[in-house]
């Protein structure tokens, strides 16, 4: 496309402007999120408890990021085990700029915010990494619209209300692709190892698992790069550049890191985790959810998908020696990629013992590493999208004709998407957030407890799966007082549900024990 042709305003800031409206369509999505403002449920719960547990400390004068919580896992130390960098940021907002909302409502809003710039961190980050403004542009509107069904990717469906609620890995993902993408330019040039180090800390201390993932994606980076120089002196600057990234990193996170490690013997997962987060689902459930189209593109029709499977093969191509293409080493890059965390979702269900050779292989969650898959999938739908135009002379020549082909093009892709998330958004979990307001204060009346006021989890999930409305524990039949409290005439409160923990202090059940509690009377 001749430049001459495109006006001077579009032509500087048209990604500002795409990227502008993506955050508004996020936004608008977001917006029951807050208006309700409830996270007495999924994850929201433990998030909630965590960021009260740093508010008493904080007013006892102890230590933000390591207190005791008697009711997680019957009395735990989390924070000194558990990623504390988007707690942290909530507390403080809500102790400062925040100061005048509720908790519920500062919570919300900053993971609204999250969410809204999420396309601008991967713009960037992929920008750095070294694609065009237009390829990171596509694969940074392409992430806001991923929806898988049952996973933990990158999918806002999983940010949500009704969805699983994995808001400090929503918070990590912001850091993720500047972490990779300096990195990148760290195994090129030497240079940029402090922010890589500052960005990488930052990543690990927000979500444990997608550090981790970043540190598997600089790897594989290295990899590649060695094997494209192929020289002695890349060898040696390669080395120089990670010795001081990992010192520096060290050094960002070693009052947390070094603990953690300490008690790594005391540590014990939960009984109640499904064992399949720590096996993987197996090659076939993985391929056959990407070939139907669960994986990125749940309750419409597969579009992302086969754009997906379109950019990888076009990124791959570019390992024929014979085929002239330029940016060699990004499409290898990302091809790699792109193939290489798709055999890891597997898991060990699959690669059994090869797997062991990562560190702490034992100790992953695997159904997580497809986030780091579809990452690494828009980039290549990005490089696919932006690179098909300049194959069409007349696009290039024709400014009035390529605008109209280029909306009409993204409109046709795009529709089945939007119609799917305003389907989610606009209906299922509004409906779920308002409905659960609503009874919550029907509850309060009956003197149920506040934060019993939520969906049961099983009932939940079902209907989702179902696209059905749930049924909420908070309905005020479901509520029956304990025969024994009937007989003393009180009223059932949260009190009623409170435990001694060793200091005196009382603290509430967890809820998965008070829920055992209220079926077994």
């Amino acid at each position: 496309m001749k430049e001459e042709g495109i006006p001077p305003f579009i032509a500087k800031h048209g990604h500002r402007l795409v990227l502008a409206a993506a955050s508004l369509l996020v936004f608008c999505w977001y917006y029951p999120e807050i208006r309700w403002a409830s996270i007495f449920y999924n994850d929201g719960v433990s998030h909630g408890a965590i960021i009260q547990g740093m508010d008493m400390a904080w007013a006892r004068g102890g230590n933000i990021t390591d207190f005791w919580m008697a009711n997680i896992n019957f009395g735990h130390a989390l924070l000194r085990s558990y990623q504390f960098l988007f707690h942290l940021v909530i507390w403080v907002l809500h102790k400062t700029l925040l100061a005048p909302l509720s908790l519920s409502v500062c919570f919300n809003v900053c993971v609204t915010a999250m969410a809204m710039a999420l396309p601008w961190c991967v713009y960037k980050g992929s920008r750095i990494l070294g694609l065009l403004r237009s390829e990171a542009v596509i694969a940074a509107v392409g992430v806001i619209f991923l929806h898988e069904r049952d996973g933990y990717g990158i999918g806002l469906t999983n940010f949500t209300f009704s969805g699983y609620g994995t808001y400090n890995q929503l918070f990590a993902m912001l850091f993720f692709p500047f972490t990779v993408g300096y990195a990148h330019r760290l195994l090129r040039t030497g240079k940029c190892w402090l922010p890589t180090s500052l960005l990488f800390s930052a990543t690990f201390m927000a979500h444990i698992l997608t550090g981790y993932f970043a540190c598997l994606w600089i790897g594989i980076d290295m990899l590649i790069v060695l094997a494209g120089e192929r020289e002695v002196a890349a060898l040696k600057r390669v080395s120089v550049a990670l010795a001081k990234f990992g010192a520096l990193a060290l050094l960002w996170t070693g009052h947390w890191v070094i603990p953690m490690a300490q008690d790594n013997l005391l540590q014990h997962k939960s009984e109640f985790e499904a064992a399949w987060k720590w096996t993987g689902h197996g090659a076939e459930k993985m391929l056959g959810d990407f070939a139907n189209g669960s994986n990125m593109d749940a309750d419409r029709f597969p579009i992302l998908t086969i754009l997906s499977g379109l950019g990888v093969l076009y990124c791959l191509a570019a390992w024929l020696p014979w085929l002239k293409t330029s940016r060699r080493l990004v499409k290898r890059n990302l091809s790699v990629q792109a193939v290489l965390w798709l055999l890891l979702t597997f898991g060990p269900l699959t690669w059994g013992p090869v797997l062991n050779v990562l560190p702490f292989a034992g100790a992953l969650h695997w159904h997580r590493v497809f986030g780091a898959t579809q990452f690494a999938f828009m980039l290549c739908v990005g490089m696919l999208l932006a690179n098909l135009s300049g194959h069409f002379k007349f696009l290039r020549d024709s400014l009035q004709l390529s605008l109209a082909l280029g909306s009409g093009a993204c409109t046709l892709l795009l529709v089945p998407c939007l119609i799917e998330r305003h389907n989610y958004f606009f209906n299922t979990n509004k409906y779920w957030i308002k409905d659960t307001y609503d009874k919550c204060h029907h509850a309060q009346s009956d003197g149920a407890p506040q934060w019993l006021q939520t969906h049961h989890e099983s009932q939940g999930r079902r209907a989702l799966r179902q696209r059905q409305p749930c049924r909420l524990l908070c309905h005020r039949t479901q509520y029956r007082r304990p025969a024994r409290l009937r007989r003393q005439r009180r009223p059932f409160t949260i009190g009623s549900l409170l435990s001694k923990d060793p200091s005196g202090r009382r603290s509430c059940l967890s809820r998965h024990q008070a829920c055992q509690a209220l079926r077994r009377k």
